[in-house]
């Protein structure tokens, strides 16, 4: 039996599937804000955080993808540079989703 040549490596599918899972995101989240009055400065800043948070994030664990480690948990695995990124991203990530979280409950 001949292996298939036509087979798509996972970091790629990865690749290519963040920015789709970020304009579902932005969608999601304009849909989210459009239900509700007032400034949108405050979630334009949050939405644009949690979207650095996350492409620094999948920076960071890159190596791991091309290691096919997809389900490791923390950045132990990573090296002294990748762990810098890993801990930037989540600098990003926290406050973005609370501020989220907090405008959404102010929206009800």
């Amino acid at each position: 039996m001949r292996k298939s040549d036509w087979a798509f490596p996972v970091d790629m599918v990865a690749l290519v599937s963040m920015p789709i899972f970020s304009m579902l995101a932005i969608l999601l989240a304009v849909q989210v804000y459009n239900t509700s009055r007032g400034d949108p400065t405050l979630f334009i800043v949050a939405v644009g955080m949690g979207l650095i948070g996350t492409g620094l994030l999948f920076a960071a664990r890159l190596p791991l993808y091309r290691q096919r480690k997809f389900f490791s948990i923390g950045p132990r695995e990573l090296d002294a540079c990748h762990r810098k990124l890993y801990k930037a991203a989540y600098i990003f990530i926290v406050p973005s989703i609370v501020m989220l979280v907090l405008m959404w409950g102010a929206v009800k």
